[in-house]
């Protein structure tokens, strides 16, 4: 005789079962996407407010010299702010393409300095 216990218990391993077979297909679906390559691309805008002082031996001319700060110079607000990425597969030689290419370009390349800055 079928008994309502039986059928609670029937349900509660197939419950079992349904949360293995998700379990299995993350662990299939995590060991596929950890074989693909991507290469994501961000376009941050920087905001930066620099306070400086000058001297009385300071001429206007210098002090309205393009980024051309003194010691005294301070950073008083900033903001970063991310626009936008986008984030597309890659093939695997073009992953260890763009690899080599970063690790041979020298640091100075890899960061903003004031000569990077325009008006």
């Amino acid at each position: 005789m079928f008994t309502w216990q039986m059928f609670t218990c029937i349900i509660e391993i197939l419950s079992f079962y349904k949360t293995a077979f998700h379990k299995t297909i993350n662990i299939l679906e995590d060991i596929y996407m950890s074989s693909k390559f991507f290469l994501k691309k961000s376009w941050v805008t920087v905001n930066v407010c620099v306070e400086d002082y000058y001297n009385s031996g300071s001429t206007l001319e210098d002090v309205k010299k393009n980024l051309n700060w003194s010691n005294y110079s301070n950073i008083i607000e900033r903001e970063a702010k991310v626009n936008r990425h986008t984030v597309e597969e890659i093939d695997e030689e073009t992953y260890k393409n763009k690899i080599e290419k970063s690790n041979s370009t020298p640091i100075t390349k890899k960061k903003v300095s004031l000569e990077d800055c325009t008006e």
